[in-house]
């Protein structure tokens, strides 16, 4: 009965730590970004070359990925100085149109979801933001309310943007270095 009652634990034990490594390595950072300013880029996304672990951390996000010649996806989880996004500061996202034939940006929580707010307002894209006189555009993301384009981000924690960019033209396929990606401004925080 002893020696049961050890092999029970054992096996106990086994699951949880292979269970535990295999979240801590999908829930990883993943070596296969390639940053572009404060925007991530993960080159094989959609792609059959994809490793397993990078198809695992997709999958993990929720994210049903078309392959690079159908959508490009940028991701932020840092301003322009390169502090992490947190919900209770505020930020000024500046940008122009890209190349593409649609896009869209999205802030998402912590958990992967979008942050509830009492507008149900998660996202801007190239047919609903308001333009400034120059073609550019700025979005505010912050707890209070702002004129304009403003996404509440309001609560506890940290948050990510999403760009997708669909059906992107040659200047997006060509040479990614050469694309104008929106800046993310921090404009203040409460501690600092």
């Amino acid at each position: 009965m002893k020696h049961l009652l050890y092999l029970g634990s054992a096996i106990v034990v086994a699951l949880v730590l292979g269970a535990g490594s295999a979240w801590w390595v999908v829930a990883g950072s993943g070596s296969e970004a390639v940053r572009y300013g404060a925007w991530k880029f993960y080159p094989l996304v959609g792609s059959s070359a994809a490793s397993d672990l990078l198809r695992a951390r997709i999958a993990r996000g929720g994210l049903l990925a078309l392959n690079r010649s159908e959508a490009i996806y940028f991701i932020a989880d840092r301003d322009e100085q390169g502090d992490e996004l947190r919900r209770v500061c505020t930020y000024r996202l500046e940008g122009r149109d890209l190349d593409a034939r649609w896009w869209s940006i999205t802030a998402y929580a912590e958990d992967l979801h979008l942050i509830p707010n009492a507008l149900n307002r998660y996202s801007y894209n190239d047919a609903n933001v308001d333009r400034e006189p120059d073609g550019g555009y700025a979005i505010h993301l912050s707890g209070s309310p702002r004129d304009g384009n403003w996404i509440p981000t309001g609560g506890e924690g940290a948050f990510d943007l999403a760009l997708r960019i669909y059906s992107p033209g040659p200047t997006l396929s060509g040479d990614l270095d050469a694309v104008e990606l929106p800046r993310i401004i921090r404009e203040g925080c409460p501690d600092r």
